[in-house]
């Protein structure tokens, strides 16, 4: 499983963040403008145009802004209003328990080849209900080494360990978890990583490392999940634009889109400094239901650039939601996230 997260220098989507190709717009005033009390061009009218592409929904709008969703209705309500208290102790027991209690527990089950059975059972109570809704779909890894999918919440690809299985995923993970990636290893962890170099003079290591193990012996059954968009979105928009990295591989790639139910008038994920919030009230619900849907695998054409793959891709995966594809990146949700602090 390869999980991006919001800033990431060199997400799962590009060798290089500044490989992503953003649209640069400048305001032009004709003569006749320049006789009108029109202001300069400042910082904030500059985000404002950048926070809103000409015939794509505003960036604002794909993100959550309120906790609790709106408006209040007693049939969609009272269930909340009844279970909060329930849920404000079950929750913050999940919260403090899911990686002292949760994580040992998963390796204990992995050393017997029983991880199955923990998604089962500690997994559920930890609320990853997780399946796919065509999996007669599914590619195998020799026929598509590569998963994407749309990121709608921090947990997204965590919850596809259930269906994929940690002995058949491969994580890319940042050199400054190494220490954890080893400590893992000696406890029979059976996830495969590979070190993302964060210098800049090593990035390209992460990418001749990622080729080197897709073209080992070892590949054959593991597959490298991707959160193409690298940060979240609301689902309910558009989708952010899809890095290039995984795109310029030249390996077949299998599109998956998730739809997220909390089964709570509530907004999991909301725009916040640290993700410690937004996990809380993933915790909070009695059980969450993540659907996937595979799509067909797709392979990069003649003559098609890395940048135009991944954009037929997030064609694809938008269509299947019936949200806008968007030119947005994560850059512009971080931006965002500054502005509106």
């Amino acid at each position: 499983m390869y999980k991006l997260h919001e800033g990431d220098q060199m997400s799962s989507e590009s060798s290089s963040a500044s490989e992503i190709p953003v649209v640069q717009r400048q305001l032009s005033y004709s003569l006749s403008d320049k006789n009108k009390n029109i202001p300069a061009k400042s910082e904030e009218t500059s985000d404002d145009m950048d926070f809103n592409h000409p015939g794509e929904p505003p960036l604002k709008s794909m993100f959550n802004k309120e906790r609790i969703q709106k408006p209040w209705t007693l049939k969609t309500h009272l269930f909340f209003i009844l279970w909060f208290p329930f849920g404000l102790v079950l929750g913050t027991f999940k919260f403090l328990t899911v990686m002292f209690v949760g994580m040992p527990l998963m390796v204990i089950f992995n050393l017997f080849d029983k991880e199955w059975l923990f998604w089962q059972t500690v997994g559920r109570f930890y609320n990853f209900w997780s399946y796919v809704r065509n999996p007669e779909m599914l590619a195998p890894a020799s026929e598509a080494p590569i998963i994407t999918c749309n990121h709608v919440t921090d947990l997204d690809g965590i919850a596809y360990f259930p269906i994929l299985l940690t002995k058949h995923a491969v994580e890319i993970t940042t050199v400054f978890l190494k220490p954890l990636v080893d400590t893992a290893a000696r406890c029979k962890w059976p996830l495969k990583v590979i070190i993302r170099e964060t210098d800049p003079e090593k990035k390209h290591l992460t990418r001749e490392r990622l080729l080197e193990f897709f073209n080992s012996e070892e590949s054959k059954d593991r597959q490298l999940f991707v959160l193409a968009e690298g940060a979240t979105t609301n689902g309910k928009v558009g989708l952010l634009q899809f890095n290039r990295f995984v795109f310029s591989l030249d390996k077949p790639i299998q599109p998956l889109v998730v739809r997220v139910n909390p089964h709570m008038p509530i907004n999991i994920d909301i725009p916040s400094k640290n993700m410690f919030p937004n996990w809380f009230w993933y915790m909070f619900c009695p059980f969450v239901t993540y659907e996937y849907t595979a799509l067909p695998v797709q392979t990069r054409k003649p003559n098609e650039t890395p940048e135009e793959f991944a954009r037929r891709i997030q064609q694809m995966t938008a269509d299947e939601l019936g949200l806008a594809c968007t030119t947005y990146s994560y850059k512009h949700k971080n931006r965002l996230k500054k502005v509106v602090r």
